[in-house]
């Protein structure tokens, strides 16, 4: 599983990773997520801890991907990839080099994280114009999609925002975004306001929202297919017979037994598949409810 992180520099990417492994580390909903590379795990860890006493790492300068596990209680549930493309990848023209890459990586991305900064949009009127070549290319990417992805909205800085109608300014420039990926048949959307300061509130949700909806889209995926491979499996066992045998060892095709044998085994191989995942799936979708409850104002619940 590849989650894509994109956002322009300054949005606050490296500080949110830093924060979600921390507490991700120590364990959340009863999962845990650990840093395949030594090396790294020290280095979130650290900076997470610098955070804590009010030091934030400068902005990332370039693309990234940090490997990592996700477990629950000893079992592993899935090892996933995060990808951080630095800001300037959103500042180029939409045919060069680099733009063709990202927009190629975030139609085939698993999960996909956008990363603003809501005081800067609520409070500078360039946020607005920055944000639309982020829009433009998101959107470009899900007219690509063949299949289901999680898309998250992270407004970081949320606590900044002054009382009143900050918050309407600063998400007024994405609300096409936001209705475009409400819309979207292959998206699952979801919004969220991050705190990622000394005291962090709501960072567990956007990588609880990309690990719980894609296990549960393969969930869903995996059950109907099963259902599909069983119902098949059964038509062509009442089909069966030595005739249908002989006739069709006559005409070279495939006789029914060997349909309702191939069947039989995809259904077992499918349902193999299915069984573990099922459970730490609705454990998944549990642990995310409870997070969004924590999210920062104003937006309590997300969306």
């Amino acid at each position: 599983m590849n989650i894509v992180m994109l956002g322009h520099s300054n949005a606050g990417k490296t500080t949110y990773i830093a924060m979600m492994y921390d507490l991700m580390r120590r364990g959340y909903g009863g999962f845990k997520i650990r840093a395949q590379d030594g090396a790294l795990d020290r280095e979130l860890r650290s900076a997470a801890d610098a955070v804590r006493q009010g030091s934030y790492p400068p902005p990332s300068s370039r693309r990234e991907q940090h490997v990592f596990r996700l477990s629950h209680g000893r079992r592993t549930v899935a090892d996933f990839t995060w990808t951080d493309y630095r800001g300037g990848a959103l500042s180029g023209r939409t045919d060069d080099e680099e733009t063709s890459r990202v927009l190629a990586e975030l139609t085939e991305a698993d999960g996909i994280v956008v990363f603003v900064d809501a005081h800067h949009l609520a409070e500078d009127a360039r946020g607005a114009r920055e944000v639309r070549r982020l829009t433009v290319l998101l959107q470009r990417a899900m007219e690509g999609r063949t299949s289901r992805i999680p898309v998250v909205l992270a407004y970081t800085k949320a606590d900044l925002l002054p009382p009143g109608d900050a918050w309407a300014r600063a998400t007024a420039p994405l609300d096409p975004l936001q209705r475009s990926l409400d819309g979207a048949a292959m998206v699952r959307a979801a919004t969220v306001a991050l705190s990622c300061g000394p005291r962090p509130a709501g960072v567990q949700v956007p990588v609880l929202w990309c690990l719980a909806q894609h296990l549960s889209i393969r969930v869903e995926d995996l059950e109907h297919e099963l259902a599909v491979s069983r119902r098949l499996a059964e038509e062509a066992k009442n089909k069966s017979g030595l005739w249908n045998s002989f006739v069709s060892t006559l005409d070279g095709v495939e006789s029914e037994y060997r349909k309702w044998q191939r069947h039989e085994q995809e259904a077992k191989a499918e349902a193999k598949e299915l069984a573990p995942l099922k459970r730490p799936a609705k454990r998944l979708l549990a642990a995310l409810e409870k997070a969004r409850t924590q999210t920062a104002p104003p937006v309590p619940a997300g969306r």
